[in-house]
């Protein structure tokens, strides 16, 4: 099917791209009433004006299918990203002829023992799609999902794992930008717009947030929570939504009427490239499918989406959404930090490890010199389940125990690098402009 370009309202005007981005709620057997919400969502997105659709939580790929199928006319094209044992749960539909498509799984996210939560199995990642948009050129369009956070005060394991995983997409994005490439970031972030993972994957990549270049934040809280989605952008925890109406928060999400995770992040070309032919400006934000499903009860999802409008013009405006100190000395110490925890864990695991094989092998032998035979089986059975429990911790302790400290051995190491880069660039600004005045 060809490329639909895009046109404008009336002559003079400025082409625009509107993009979407929704997390779906769509895990098999756990999320609520998930058969009758995909169909909804795919109804909705059949009439949807927008140019790109980014999902996250698409675990399912038959719902996936069905979603494609149904909007087929609208949107021709479409990527699903596989990843890990149940798949990343990314996809993309779009107006426009997908060039190329990538998918970069992070290396850290979640320990496995936290079988329950399913971070560490899902495979989460940053997939791609590189689009030709007419007037403006490459557009490579970015949806990720980050670990999630699941309580409010989570500093150890999943809060390093998230920074890590915002320097790699970090790294991503600033190799496309190097490339010649307009840069579109969507997804569900995991984390709060004043959160040094944020503001990292802002400052690493240069990129600016849609949201508060259109919204200017606000000193006061929010009246109700129709004002928090309206002027604030939340788009979880919040009282309109069924899945949350009813659920007990901290007083600071309450206070906030609930929680911005979702966001649209963009930026042009790299400076050193040639000034390009036209560029991205925010024309519009809006929080979406805050709505019931038509006929029921119940939300789209237990989060809400995010609507952006671009307008394509052939000027080059300048956006910074970042007020906060530059985050990256704060994340290498909070990564250096978890990593010292991290080896530490490491040894713990495998400290259980040796415990439980000395228990095993001891209820084995025990079980031999019983003077009654009827008790032998059940110690048996306890060894068993010893030695399983220590093979799970050898695993943990050593292979993911490696596993993480290397990831986050690599990440502090990349961050290194880029804090002495920085600090050689300054030296040399600063030799620069002293020569400059003495002559």
């Amino acid at each position: 099917m060809a490329d639909i370009p895009l046109s404008p309202t009336s002559p003079g005007q400025s082409l625009s791209l509107r993009v979407l981005t929704l997390n779906i709620w769509g895990l098999k057997h756990v999320s609520k009433f998930r058969p009758i919400r995909v169909r909804a969502i795919a109804a909705a997105l059949a009439g949807t004006p927008h140019d790109v659709v980014c999902l996250q939580e698409v675990w399912v790929y038959d719902d996936f299918v069905a979603i494609r199928d149904t909007i087929a006319d609208s949107f021709p094209y479409s990527k699903y990203f596989f990843s890990g044992a149940v798949g990343s749960g990314l996809c993309v539909f779009s107006r426009h002829a997908i060039q190329s498509s990538s998918f970069l799984p992070y290396r850290l996210n979640g320990p496995p023992l936290e079988v329950a939560k399913g971070d560490f199995f899902a495979g989460k990642g940053a997939g791609s799609v590189v689009l030709y948009v007419s007037g403006l050129g490459d557009v490579e369009v970015f949806n990720t999902h980050f670990h999630a956070a699941y309580d409010e005060h989570d500093e150890q394991c999943r809060y390093a794992h998230r920074l890590a995983q915002a320097w790699e997409l970090g790294n991503l994005v600033r190799g496309s930008s190097e490339r010649g490439r307009h840069v579109i970031v969507t997804g569900d972030v995991n984390t709060l717009p004043s959160s040094l993972t944020l503001q990292l994957l802002l400052t690493h990549a240069s990129l600016t947030d849609v949201w508060p270049v259109l919204h200017p934040p606000s000193a006061h809280p929010p009246q109700n929570p129709h004002e928090a989605v309206a002027r604030d952008g939340i788009t979880a925890d919040n009282a309109l939504n069924s899945f949350h109406a009813h659920k007990l928060f901290s007083d600071a999400v309450h206070l906030a009427g609930g929680k911005r995770l979702d966001y649209v992040l963009f930026r042009g070309p790299a400076a050193e490239r040639a000034p390009p032919r036209a560029s991205l400006a925010p024309q519009h934000a809006e929080v979406v499918f805050t709505e019931r499903v038509p006929g029921q009860d119940f939300s789209y999802s237990d989060h809400f989406g995010v609507s952006t409008t671009f307008a394509i013009t052939p000027s080059a405006p300048a956006h910074s959404t970042s007020s906060h100190a530059p985050p990256l000395p704060a994340a290498l110490r909070a990564l250096t930090t978890y990593y010292a925890h991290s080896i530490s864990l490491q040894r713990t695991h495998l400290l259980f490890f040796l415990l439980l094989l000395a228990l095993a092998l001891a209820l084995i032998v025990a079980s031999a010199f019983l003077p009654s035979a009827y008790f032998a089986p059940i110690l048996v059975l306890a060894g068993i389940a010893a030695g399983w429990g220590g093979t799970t911790f050898l695993y943990v302790g050593w292979v993911y125990g490696r596993w993480e400290a290397n990831g986050l051995r690599s990440v502090v190491e990349e961050m290194e690098n880029e804090v002495e880069r920085r600090r050689r660039g300054r030296r040399v600004s600063a030799g620069s402009r002293r020569e400059s005045g003495s002559g």
